[in-house]
């Protein structure tokens, strides 16, 4: 009797510890399936990194090659502006090609708009390797004049001209003068190489060579004081010396007064009218002279 309840109790362990184990490995075997999916899954992202790390490589390096590659066969392309008068001038392009072959042409190629036709034009060889060529335009030259500051109350103190002014670019304005240029190299067997796109804006060399001009318009009841304040930018010789506030009735000019000189730096000018009756129906300019006779003006509305 004892016997067999012994086997009893031994065939119940036995059923019991083979079901744990049966479900141990059962558990044991879903977690090593969702281990390898997890590893499986950790590698394929590993290998999608790895792939977008080779692809930008390849980009940053190919970049990186054509960089040196024009590096090593164009020079740094300088700019500048001359024989400007008139509302006409000349920008200059130098520049240096370190390698050529033999008969071969260099071109300077340059438009007013980056997505349309570029002209054409043969570079002049000025020294072994060394190129230059000049574009003539229609710059509509002149000083920046900045927005007209108007104020109705009195300043308790009269603004000087030691601290400089910035020129307030219109962006629409300002982006029309883009300039776009590239050089280019055609060989005797038709084979051609170019440099990169450029970009400059003519508007620039109008503040360079004329500078900044700032209006403030005070106004006191019916009378009006101006101040007009003038900054160069890199040519200092060259700040105005002569300022006149113009008064029209229509299209005849009725008045002219000067403005008084107040003070100024090596880089700035300052001028100024007090106590300009304000009148009705007259309409109002400022006309500037600079050292080599050059005049402009500029309506003045207040």
């Amino acid at each position: 009797m004892e016997n067999r309840k012994t086997k009893q109790y031994f065939t119940i362990f036995v059923v019991a510890a083979l079901t744990i184990c049966l479900i141990s490995i059962f558990l044991l075997t879903n977690k090593v399936s969702n281990l390898e999916n997890q590893m499986s899954d950790m590698v394929s992202l590993q290998h999608n990194v790895l792939n977008s790390v080779d692809g930008q490589s390849h980009q940053i390096q190919s970049a990186l090659d054509d960089f040196q590659k024009q590096q090593s066969w164009l020079g740094e392309v300088e700019v500048e502006a001359s024989s400007i008068e008139n509302d006409e001038g000349e920008i200059s392009f130098t520049w240096q090609v370190k390698e050529l072959e033999g008969g071969s042409n260099v071109h300077f190629n340059y438009s007013f708009r980056k997505e349309g036709d570029f002209t054409e034009v043969l570079a002049e060889e000025k020294d072994k390797g060394l190129y230059q060529i000049s574009i003539p335009l229609e710059l509509n030259l002149g000083p920046a004049w900045n927005p007209v500051i108007i104020n109705y109350t009195p300043n308790s103190e009269m603004e000087t001209a030691d601290s400089g002014i910035e020129y307030e670019f219109k962006k629409e304005e300002y982006e029309e003068t883009a300039f776009y240029y590239f050089v280019s190299v055609t060989n005797e067997d038709g084979t051609f190489k170019n440099g990169d796109i450029q970009k400059i804006f003519l508007q620039d060399f109008n503040v360079q060579q004329y500078g900044i001009i700032e209006t403030e318009v005070q106004i006191m009841d019916e009378k009006v004081d101006i101040t007009l304040h003038h900054g160069a930018v890199e040519n200092y010789n060259y700040l105005i010396e002569e300022v006149y506030l113009l008064e029209y009735s229509g299209q005849e000019l009725i008045d002219e007064v000067k403005l008084d000189y107040v003070e100024g730096t090596e880089y700035t000018s300052l001028f100024r009218i007090e106590d300009v009756e304000k009148r009705d129906n007259i309409n109002h300019a400022i006309k500037v002279i600079y050292p080599n006779g050059e005049v402009f003006e500029e309506e003045l509305t207040f």
